[in-house]
């Protein structure tokens, strides 16, 4: 059912709402604020204007080069069309230029297929090398706004074709444009909250490299090709199952202080170490030289690293040419490779490779080394070559979002009156404006005793197909049981504007839910709506190149790296030093400790050193707390299960104890969202003893704001708050409190709420 001109979508604020209520009983509080309840939040008062884009490569591989010369002025081959921005795009390339002022040139132009609007974009057209290098004839980029009108952009003398003939971008008689292409979406303007405390991404492997590099608390070396490198068994060990056995296992070298390691290049065992540390491929090898891809994937092989060969595998599968293909073979089939063994026998059995591949200088090695893969590879051909094969797809895409909208004042908004709504701010899925609308009362008589929702469409486009699904978010931040979020699918028109009307949630459920239940949807008198919208486009039919032709992509698995250590410190296997925390032993490794902590490093490795203790005693705080910094510092990622207040209070006041910078700065993050009156009073008294400044900000403009000061003032931290800090908070909150009464008007101009 459609949204018509006679729906009323918001007669007032709730707090107004609230106002007017309050006056007719003779509370005669400013009405500009509603009045506080337990846990009131702070107002939505911020806003920023956005300008969003996204930017994709597409790369086209034109075949066959010399069939193509003399195709003629104008004429041209085309890419399949591909999506930026949700619009579709084409390469046109004139391998005779695109008119008579280009001649002795071939053109290049990127093509817009849409038709609808105009679509700004910054983009570049550039030959792609077989090293996977650009050309630096053409790599300025270009501004346009593509149109109906306007829908063709690029470069008239892409390239001269003399030139091209002994460019190295000419290759097997191929050659490859890159299009680089930044679509620039419309600005629009969002909410933010305000006062939120701003946590840094995590520095684990940061912290990790840096202990590689120094050395500091090693307690192992290794002397490869006559260069030395200082290593920490337990990081080894729990990295690799070769150097756990090594080390720790019944092959260990006792008491030797030199490990010698034989066959093997400095700089490979240098990468391999990076690798074990962080995760991460050193700088050196981002280039995805063939050479060194395969020492490394030897050494990963070796060692038992198998992400690190698994990641050597994809680069070396995606380099691929004619030269290297039977080296490459040679290892895959020593190494038990099979995805990067797969790759290689799909690019020789492709068309017209298997003679070039012959003729390589690392053909007669691959027939020496493994003579029994020359008869798949031999059967792998004559798949391809005993027909002309063609593919093509047909293709659906979704693009999906999520929006949250929040009712402030719910309980204010009963009586409301069927049919009438209040909607949600506009949020856009694939450039379609959409919005939530929010019946307390229900559509009408039908849906008696229940709240409805519905989805609706705002935007110009004349057919859009969408599937969505409408919830209830619950305290614990997960859909409610209250309301179903069963997926719906839905046409928009010109005509049908919005999806139908449910009957969301039976008001006497929602009323009626206890508020210290995981699944209540009332949050300080808060609802929230969320709706996951996917626009699907489609069907657009592409071709497709022979499955042998594109070959396998090898798949590599996520980091690993928190994981190995959240292993190590369960394990303990290695640990050299123990702290004893309110009668429990806590077992831990120096060097990992002193990476993470300077307090560690000063009291594990510095001057401060207990060198004869054989446990650390450590007072003033909990062992739980200190168990979950431990936690903290081997994988960078919250410690506790939920939020519990006084545990975050503890564990920040150990964080900070400890010089864990990032820890300090997530418990104040989580205190910071867990702020109610009954809590902001303590809360503040302990960001002002530890320093935390945007949780101290954060906790005065709560306590400051009219609908939240006269609560917090008879809670019983008040007072120790008071006696803690002194005059200086009692002043700050002061002049909060003036800066915000001193304007109702003005404030209510400039504040927006759901």
């Amino acid at each position: 059912m459609d949204i018509g001109p006679h729906s009323i979508q918001l007669i007032a604020p709730p707090s107004l709402y609230h106002a007017a209520s309050a006056a007719a009983m003779g509370d005669h509080r400013d009405p500009a604020f509603p009045a506080a309840a337990g846990g009131c939040r702070l107002p939505k008062t911020s806003s920023v204007s956005v300008t969003e884009s996204v930017t994709a490569v597409h790369d086209f591989k034109v075949t066959g080069y010399s069939l193509i010369e003399g195709l003629g002025i104008g004429r041209y081959v085309s890419s399949s069309t591909f999506t930026v921005g949700g619009v579709d795009w084409a390469v046109r390339f004139y391998p005779d230029g695109s008119t008579v002022t280009c001649l002795g040139n071939a053109s290049a132009f990127l093509y817009y297929c849409g038709r609808e609007k105009e679509v700004r974009t910054r983009f570049t057209l550039n030959l792609l090398g077989k090293d996977g290098k650009l050309s630096q004839v053409t790599n300025s980029y270009m501004k346009h706004t593509f149109s109906p009108a306007s829908d063709n952009w690029g470069f008239i003398k892409f390239a001269e074709k003399s030139k091209l003939q002994s460019s190295p971008f000419l290759h097997n008689d191929c050659l490859t444009i890159r299009c680089l292409l930044t679509v620039v979406r419309e600005s629009h303007t969002k909410d933010v909250e305000v006062n939120s405390v701003v946590v840094p991404p995590s520095n684990l492997h940061t912290d990790f490299e840096n202990m590689l590099q120094d050395g500091e608390g090693s307690d192992v070396t290794f002397t490869v090709g006559g260069q030395e490198f200082r290593a920490h068994r337990c990081v080894l060990a729990f990295r690799s199952p070769v150097f756990k056995a090594e080390l720790f296992g019944p092959m260990k070298e006792n008491g030797t202080q030199c490990i010698k390691i034989d066959d093997m290049e400095p700089e490979v065992f240098e990468a391999l170490l990076h690798f074990i540390y962080t995760d991460r491929l050193p700088d050196s090898c981002r280039d995805g030289k063939a050479a060194a891809m395969q020492h490394l994937l030897v050494a990963a092989d070796r060692y038992g690293v198998d992400r690190l060969r698994l990641i050597c595998e994809r680069r070396l599968s995606e380099t691929i040419d004619v030269e290297t293909v039977a080296t490459t073979l040679v290892l895959a089939e020593q190494h038990h490779c099979s995805q990067l063994r797969q790759a290689c026998i799909g690019f020789v059995a492709s068309p017209n490779m298997l003679g070039p591949v012959i003729e390589s200088d690392g053909f007669k090695h691959l027939v020496e080394s493994c003579p029994l893969i020359m008869k798949e590879i031999l059967m792998a051909d004559m798949l391809t070559s005993s027909a002309a094969r063609t593919s093509s797809r047909s293709v659906w895409e979704g693009i999906t979002g999520t929006h949250d909208f929040e009712v402030v004042g719910y309980s204010l908004m009963d009586g409301f009156g069927a049919g009438r709504h209040v909607c949600s701010g506009d949020f856009s899925v694939a450039g379609h404006d959409c919005y939530v609308a929010f019946y307390p009362d229900g559509l009408d008589q039908d849906s008696a005793g229940y709240a409805s929702a519905c989805l609706a469409y705002r935007g110009k486009e004349r057919f859009v197909r969408a599937k969505y699904s409408l919830s209830l978010v619950a305290r614990d931040g997960r859909a409610s049981p209250l309301a179903g979020d069963t997926l719906r699918s839905h046409y928009f028109t010109p005509t049908s504007r919005s999806a139908d009307v449910l009957k969301f949630v039976e008001k006497s459920k929602l009323s009626s839910s206890p508020s210290s239940s995981s699944y209540s949807c009332l949050d300080d008198d808060t609802l929230t709506i969320r709706c996951v919208v996917t626009v699907v486009t489609g069907p657009r039919v592409e071709s497709v190149a022979p499955a042998k032709e594109r070959g396998p992509r090898v798949t590599v698995p996520p980091p690993s790296l928190h994981e190995h250590l959240a292993r190590m410190l369960r394990d303990g296997r290695g640990s050299e030093v123990a702290f004893r925390v309110g009668g429990r032993v806590l077992r831990a490794h120096r060097c990992v400790l002193a990476a993470r902590s300077p307090v560690f490093d000063a009291e594990l490795l510095g001057p401060m050193m207990e060198t004869t203790a054989p446990c650390i005693e450590i007072h003033g705080v909990e062992p739980a707390a200190f168990e979950a910094l431990l936690r903290f510092v081997y994988t960078d990622s919250w410690p506790l299960a939920g939020v519990d207040v006084a545990a975050t209070v503890r564990l920040l006041s150990a964080a900070d104890r400890y010089g864990l910078e990032r820890l300090r700065l997530m418990c104040e993050e989580k205190l910071h969202e867990g702020i109610d009156v009954d809590n902001a009073a303590d809360v503040l008294a302990m960001a002002e003893l530890h320093h935390c400044s945007q949780l101290r900000d954060a906790c005065v403009a709560f306590i400051a704001s009219p609908s939240t000061l006269g609560p917090v003032l008879a809670s019983s931290g008040f007072e120790d708050l008071i006696m803690a800090t002194g005059a200086s908070v009692t002043k700050e909150i002061l002049h909060k409190v003036s800066e915000s009464w001193s304007g109702p008007g003005n404030r209510n101009n400039s504040s927006k709420r759901k």
